[in-house]
Parts: C-alpha cells; structure tokens; sequence
C-alpha cells in the first residue's frame, strides 16, 4: 500500500444523492494545489459517480487517472454497524506500474472516495516532477 501521503488534492466537499432505479449523482468541491474546483458527475452508484465528477477536473492538471483494477470493502469483524469501513483500491497507471491505496470512514462510499483521493495526490505529485 502506497504510504506517503501527498495533499495536492483536497476533497472541501461533497455531496453523493443515490436513489434506487436511477443513476447517482455528486457534487464535489476540491482544492487542487491552492485552486478551487467545483464538478459534478453521474454513475452506477455513488462511487462511479465522484469519479466522473473528478475526471472532468483532472485534465486542466495533465493527470489522467490509473485504471481501477480491484476494489475490496471490509468491516472488522463482528463490526456493529457503525464500524469504520476500509477500502483498499489496486490502480494501474499509463506506465503499467501497479499500487494499491485505502480509505477509512464509517460510510462504505467515502472510505473509497477517499482511497481514490491517495492515487490522485499520489499521480498529482508524480506530475509535479516532470
């Protein structure tokens, strides 16, 4: 797991609306090494949804986002149902080179927003060096 902990992108806010039968919808205020973004995005849940909302801020920074390649969501065992939930994300960048990243929160949904949130400081701060 990728340990370093860059802070080039800030999540200020978010807002994820999910309702059954119908597409989810975010809207996302980030902060991008002292700018500030607002998107929106759609998808098969809310998950989906705040990556299409990030990937439309991306591309002014010249960062594309790895390839998801697995996704695991845990609760600790005999959890109560207020129990932290890790997510742990493996990535695939343009170079082939695979890391894994993780989020911890009570919501299943923002742990993965927030594992997301690593890869990108983490792709962010590799194109900074270049």
């Amino acid at each position: 797991l990728e340990s370093t902990d860059f802070h080039h992108i800030k999540l200020l806010d978010c807002s994820i609306a999910s309702r059954l039968n119908q597409e989810a919808v975010v809207g996302i205020k980030v902060d991008i090494n002292g700018r500030v973004h607002e998107s929106v995005g759609s998808g098969n849940g809310g998950f989906d949804a705040f990556i299409d909302a990030v990937k439309k801020v991306l591309p002014e920074y010249h960062v594309i986002l790895p390839e998801l390649i697995d996704f695991e969501v845990q609760i600790p065992r005999g959890g109560n149902t207020n129990a932290l939930t890790e997510c742990i994300i493996s990535w695939q960048d343009d170079k082939g080179k695979q890391f894994k990243t993780r989020g911890l929160h009570a919501n299943q949904v923002y742990a993965s927003v927030k594992a997301a949130l690593r890869a990108i400081n983490i792709v962010l701060h590799g194109a900074g060096k270049s």
